[in-house]
């Protein structure tokens, strides 16, 4: 009688071994982490339940991970990074021009980074604009700067992992069908508790998918580029762009000094003391 409850158990198996080897003729990684995922769940439920599964996988068809067609008839995903650095005559213009373009190009500065130096001020910014929009803004930006110092592009094709997670998500789709109808026709509550267990589970890795998927997609949407521009500055003794700062920057490191002076004497104000008492002691000696 044992021996008899174990069949539907070993068919499910079988069933679930030909739907790995379908999924493997697509997508090989995808087929293999699906399979080697659902059989754990299935063997964890109780005996009861995996009757149930037994049941439901005998009236059910293996499901089909392979979409539309093979990873060669998807459109590929290219993921664009592109790096400028120029020198501008203005920073205080160009800053607000690089914004104002990548607004015009549906885009946004994602960050900005400005510093100051003795003889130039940089400012780096992270800037993302839609990917076919990519060039033009380039362009813009190329022409608003009065020399290119270095422009590189990067092209990531995230294809096979786009793929790959999408039909990894299908299976999860899938398995999380099956574990609704079984919920639908568990008779007993351990039945109940252990397949909303393994549900939870798979819901979790399908959100997962559904967040990697969403990453992905914006990447490629969005391409992004980082930007450095640096403004050189005349004189070395020019601080901030103007000779008014530099002169009342060397205002204040002048009453600084003299205050540091001051401070230096009454630090030492107990030999100060101790000195003018010898001097008077010696002076008495002297006279008398």
């Amino acid at each position: 009688m044992r021996a008899l409850r174990t069949v539907p158990f070993v068919i499910l198996l079988l069933l679930t071994a030909c739907g790995g080897g379908e999924e493997e003729a697509s997508f090989p990684a995808a087929g293999k982490r699906a399979a080697e995922m659902s059989e754990p769940m299935m063997m964890e439920a109780p005996p009861a339940a995996r009757g149930m599964v037994a049941d439901e996988a005998r009236s059910m068809p293996a499901p089909d991970v392979r979409g539309g067609g093979d990873a060669a008839l998807v459109e590929r995903k290219i993921a664009k990074t592109a790096s400028l650095r120029v020198r501008v005559d203005d920073l205080d213009e160009f800053v607000p021009f690089v914004q104002q373009s990548a607004r015009a190009a549906g885009g946004y500065v994602a960050s900005l980074m400005e510093h100051a130096f003795e003889s130039r001020r940089t400012a780096d910014l992270t800037i993302r604009v839609p990917s076919e929009k990519l060039d033009t803004f380039l362009e813009t930006l190329t022409a608003g700067a009065a020399y290119v110092e270095q422009r590189a592009l990067t092209l990531d094709d995230v294809t096979e992992q786009y793929v790959d997670t999408e039909a990894r998500l299908h299976a999860r789709r899938e398995l999380e069908k099956r574990y609704l109808q079984l919920l639908a026709q568990a008779r007993t509550v351990e039945d109940m508790v252990a397949i909303e267990a393994q549900l939870a589970n798979v819901r979790e890795q399908i959100e997962s998918m559904e967040a990697i998927l969403k990453m992905l997609d914006q990447q490629v949407d969005l391409a992004t580029v980082h930007l450095s521009a640096y403004q050189e500055i005349e004189g070395s003794f020019v601080f901030g762009g103007s000779l008014i700062k530099a002169v009342q920057r060397a205002f204040r490191e002048g009453i600084s000094a003299v205050i540091s002076v001051a401070l230096f004497f009454v630090r030492l104000w107990p030999f100060l003391v101790a000195g003018a008492l010898l001097a008077w002691w010696l002076r008495r000696r002297r006279r008398a």
